[in-house]
């Protein structure tokens, strides 16, 4: 089975700023299995799922659902964007993912979740190719 279309390493940039790398790189074939993949050599978890668009399957994206437990232990970050394809580049691949990026409180013991803080973990969220 061929290497997942999103299997590959993503420039991350949140609120406009640069953010570690995203290593996407050993990620399951069916883009179900992140357990090997990091964000700044921490472990996250993950899911993509393709869709078709206007019901062709020759032209489709890719939903991108990934999280990662803060470095406080108190909030999962959120990522969520859409891959998008680039037909003009050099080869045709997907170089792009828009999306979001937000804070979750876990919920369990440890401090009370600081609304203001999870506030700041809130924006706009881009992954591009090297």
């Amino acid at each position: 089975m061929p290497k997942h279309e999103l299997a590959t390493t993503w420039h991350s940039t949140f609120n406009g700023k640069p953010d570690a790398d995203f290593r996407l790189d050993r990620m399951s074939d069916d883009g179900t299995d992140f357990r090997l993949c990091d964000h700044n050599g921490k472990g996250i978890s993950g899911l993509v799922t393709k869709f078709s668009v206007n019901n062709s399957p020759d032209v489709h994206c890719y939903l991108v659902e990934i999280n990662q437990v803060s470095d406080d232990v108190r909030t999962i970050l959120q990522y969520r964007g859409v891959a998008v394809y680039n037909p003009a580049a050099t080869p045709p691949a997907f170089t792009t993912i828009v999306g979001v990026r937000r804070a979750v409180p876990i919920g369990f013991g440890g401090a009370p979740f600081d609304a203001f803080t999870a506030g700041q973990e809130e924006g706009t969220w881009t992954g591009t190719q090297p």
